[in-house]
Parts: C-alpha cells; structure tokens; sequence
C-alpha cells in the first residue's frame, strides 16, 4: 500500500479494510487493519479505528 507516511498509512489501511469488511472479506479486512496498526502513529483516526475492529474481530491490537 502506498502511503505518504504513518498517518496515511493508518487512513488508507482503515479505509481498505473496512471496504473489505463490508464486502464480506474478513480476513483480508484483518490485514489492512494491522498494516495500520502497524503505522504506530497512534494519533491518526485510521490507527484507532482499525485498532477497535480488531478488537471486535478478536485480533487485538497485538496483531502487529
């Protein structure tokens, strides 16, 4: 995934992967969520959201 940097990173990474979620790909979902977690720019929108699907995918945000 292309980024300009950790917080589009995370933007991107949230905005993939709950296109993925809603379209039924969970596991795919999962992975974008991690690549923003993985960010580590906790400040972004993207990182915290995709932090709070993993928790309620049950992945945690230890998925990194």
């Amino acid at each position: 995934m292309a980024a300009e940097g950790p917080i589009s990173e995370a933007t991107v990474g949230y905005t993939i992967g709950i296109w993925h979620l809603l379209n039924g790909r969970e596991a795919k979902a999962r992975e974008y969520f991690q690549r923003a977690v993985a960010s580590d720019y906790t400040p972004a929108w993207g990182y915290r959201a995709s932090e709070a699907e993993l928790k309620r995918l049950g992945a945690g945000s230890a998925a990194k």
